[in-house]
């Protein structure tokens, strides 16, 4: 039987992460995970997102009414389903690393300039 151990680290940086996954090299490491990525403006993008989402269903909205010869109303409803997703979650083998170094191919360079964000919202307009 072998017994295991976690551990949970935030590192800030790509760099800081990269000396991490140096000292992580060893062959009791058998795998890591990174469980969330996040920027310091994440609640100000979401909002900006999740505006635009709805302005873009009321447009929507719009030509599609018009294509039936009605007007777009007051919104009823708006739903946002994703208030409860998490937010992206890569994943990274340890393994895989591992394995490059024992063959002496060039480690992996993560690199985390962008983060990918999509929000979508449900929205029910009063037709007239």
């Amino acid at each position: 039987m072998k017994a295991g151990i976690n551990y949970e680290v935030k590192v800030k940086t790509v760099d800081e992460m990269d000396q991490l996954v140096d000292k992580l090299d060893d062959e009791a490491t058998q795998n890591f995970s990174i469980s969330r990525v996040w920027h310091s403006k994440m609640e100000e993008l979401k909002k900006q997102l999740k505006i635009q989402a709805v302005k873009a269903a009321k447009e929507k909205a719009g030509y599609l009414a018009e294509a039936i010869g009605e007007h777009v109303g007051q919104a009823l409803t708006i739903n946002d389903p994703n208030e409860n997703t998490p937010y992206p979650q890569p994943y990274y083998a340890n393994k895989m690393m591992l394995a490059q170094a024992a063959d002496g191919s060039a480690p992996m360079n993560v690199d985390f300039k962008k983060i990918k964000l999509q929000f979508d919202v449900n929205v029910i307009f009063e037709l007239k």
